[in-house]
């Protein structure tokens, strides 16, 4: 019957413990960041992906930088976003990072949004043709074939050396003349 009247004791004194070795292991990582008035901060889409999930690039993290117009809370801030911004506008302080440098004369657009998501930036990096990616593979021992889909081969590969023989003559000599 002891052990009974116990337990709520023991079970309490077990959640202080917990607690405290929790806080502990927070405050070790624990960074207090508060804005004022008229602050620069980044913002941070982290709900606003692209909606291309085949990116080759890195997308950006933070958006802007944007001035603070009002503080809410220790925890809520509201920036100043651009005219026909399709956003919520105030933002929690883990989304906001601290500008450094020289503010800008006006802030920056956001990036489109479509169906809720950020429109990808189309990639603008060249395309090898199927001739220069053989000679290239021909002289440097690397290359980089455009992507094609299956069941499609451009004009130039169907005029050129087909692709079974482009990796067999890259491959047999290793990368190397």
């Amino acid at each position: 019957m002891a052990d009974r009247d116990d337990m709520p004791a023991d079970a309490h004194a077990r959640l202080e413990q917990a607690q405290s070795v929790y806080k502990r292991f927070y405050d070790k990582h624990h960074r207090d960041v508060r804005f004022a008035v008229g602050d620069w901060v980044w913002l941070r889409l982290r709900h606003r992906a692209p909606a291309s999930a085949r990116r080759r690039q890195p997308r950006p993290r933070f958006y802007g930088p944007y001035r603070i117009a009002e503080v809410i809370n220790e925890v809520a801030y509201r920036p100043e976003l651009p005219p026909r911004a399709r956003l919520h506008d105030v933002f929690h302080v883990g989304l906001l990072n601290r500008f450094v440098g020289s503010p800008p004369s006006a802030p920056p657009a956001l990036p489109s949004v479509h169906h809720g998501a950020t429109r990808p930036v189309p990639n603008k990096s060249p395309v090898l043709d199927w001739p220069e990616a053989f000679a290239k593979c021909l002289f440097t021992g690397r290359v980089n074939l455009p992507h094609q889909p299956h069941g499609r081969t451009s004009t130039a590969s169907s005029s050129a050396t087909p692709p079974s023989s482009l990796r067999t003559s890259c491959s047999s000599r290793g990368g190397e003349m």
